[in-house]
């Protein structure tokens, strides 16, 4: 299980640079031309750290290519002595669970990484549970169709109940069934079932269901009719086994299919309602604010520091850690003191934020204010800040160094607060972000 294990970079003392999963949680390496140089190769992290404890960028560019060099920055030194810690990359915040070794475990002997990402983004659509369970029995031939009975010796060999020509596949019953290729051919999403013939029922639905909730928001339209009809193929499949005086025929599946549709629209229109209540319910209930402090003590005479990071992934380049920001605006009951932002190296939104509420706080201090309040909208920062081992392990580090720097401080407060109050620091931020340089 060694490519799920990481490092997180403390003093990087004990994190070897090529052979620990440290950035990003992965390997890297050295430039491949040679490097004419007299200086010996760098063996740890640490020796990549210049005096003043950030990353030497001389050191970087010397030794690594362009993309290596932009992920390494993202990665936060803090600013007091702290050791490296092995993390685990399978979950958000670096702790190992059993749940995700199993995973990664089965994952890896079948050797198909995207698999997982499938499933993730399949159960998190508002199918029914029903629904959900169906596929995921498509997908692990455990329908009650008749060539898997017949692998149980259950039934001997067992006729399609729609066209009676093969035997009942999973692959014959919802795709290559002379029935079943009208049916998809004249529902609502027009598919030619047949194209490409040579895919397995499951790799066909799954590339089908990979494209549309791609193509459009989650919990589509068309990714609903798709499932839809699978379920209404193995409905109506149902119905000429156990009701066979019915003389169920495809027109019998589009009214299926049709009431469906309909008690799904009411379902998801009622969910709604309930989860808009519930929102408007919560929101009269949390009056108490949320917020971590050193040495706070409700007083007057503080200032404000409100700020937001800008952040913006590059979804051409997954190894483009993408381009971050942050902005800052100080004020006191008499109005504004500062303003300011800041380009900065970041890998995440939330990292991106995590630094933002550091950096503002040694604005402050350089300011000379020691009783500030800090105003931020994510709610996982203040979280973290509670319980560090909770945090993801990207700000980790950022965390510590917070901690750390709020005892410089006579008191102070880190509040979260709702979006709409650091709106002034987001366009600050936005601003660099785009310009790509700081004010």
């Amino acid at each position: 299980m060694a490519p799920k294990v990481g490092k997180m970079v403390g003093n990087g003392k004990t994190t070897k640079i090529l052979e620990t999963g440290w950035v990003g949680g992965k390997k890297i390496k050295f430039k491949s031309e040679e490097i004419d140089s007299l200086d010996p190769q760098p063996l740890w992290v640490s020796d990549l750290i210049g005096q003043n404890n950030e990353w030497d960028n001389n050191i970087l560019i010397k030794w690594f290519e362009p993309k290596e060099v932009n992920m390494i920055k993202t990665i936060h030194i803090p600013a007091f002595d702290v050791k490296d810690e092995y993390t685990w990359n399978g979950t958000s915040n670096g702790e190992y669970l059993i749940k995700s070794g199993y995973w990664f475990g089965l994952h890896k002997r079948s050797g198909d990484y995207e698999t997982s990402k499938f499933w993730k983004r399949f159960w998190s659509q508002n199918f029914w549970p029903k629904w959900k369970i169906f596929y995921w029995k498509l997908a692990n031939g455990a329908l009650a169709t008749g060539v898997n009975l017949r692998k149980r010796k259950i039934l001997s060999e067992s006729p399609c109940p729609l066209c009676g020509c093969e035997e009942e596949s999973d692959t014959h019953l919802f795709k290559d069934c002379e029935i079943t290729r009208r049916i998809w051919s004249c529902s609502s999403l027009g598919i030619n079932s047949q194209q490409p013939n040579n895919l397995s029922v499951y790799v066909w639905s799954r590339n089908w269901l990979w494209y549309l909730m791609d193509d459009e928001p989650k919990n589509g339209e068309r990714t609903f009719d798709f499932i839809n009809t699978l379920w209404c193929i193995w409905l109506l499949r149902n119905k000429r086994i156990f009701k066979p005086s019915s003389n169920a025929t495809p027109k019998d599946f589009f009214e299926i299919a049709k009431h469906w549709k309909i008690r799904g629209n009411k379902a998801w229109r009622d969910t709604e309602d309930i989860i808009t209540e519930q929102g408007r319910s919560n929101r009269e209930k949390s009056k108490d604010p949320f917020w971590w402090g050193y040495n706070w003590a409700n007083q007057e005479e503080h200032a404000t520091m409100i700020v937001d990071g800008a952040w913006k992934i590059n979804s051409q380049d997954e190894d483009d850690p993408g381009k971050a920001a942050f902005g800052w605006f100080f004020q006191d009951r008499n109005g504004e003191i500062a303003k300011g932002n800041q380009v900065i190296c970041a890998s995440s939104a939330l990292q991106t934020e995590a630094l933002a509420v550091l950096l503002s706080m040694k604005e402050s201090l350089k300011m000379g204010y020691r009783n500030i309040e800090v105003w931020t909208d994510s709610k996982l920062l203040v979280a973290g800040l509670y319980e560090e081992k909770k945090a993801a392990s990207n700000i980790r580090t950022i965390i510590l160094d917070i901690r750390e720097t709020a005892k410089i401080f006579n008191s102070i407060r880190i509040l979260n607060v709702i979006r709409e109050k650091v709106s002034i620091a987001h366009s600050i931020a936005v601003k660099a972000r785009r310009k790509g340089s700081s004010l």
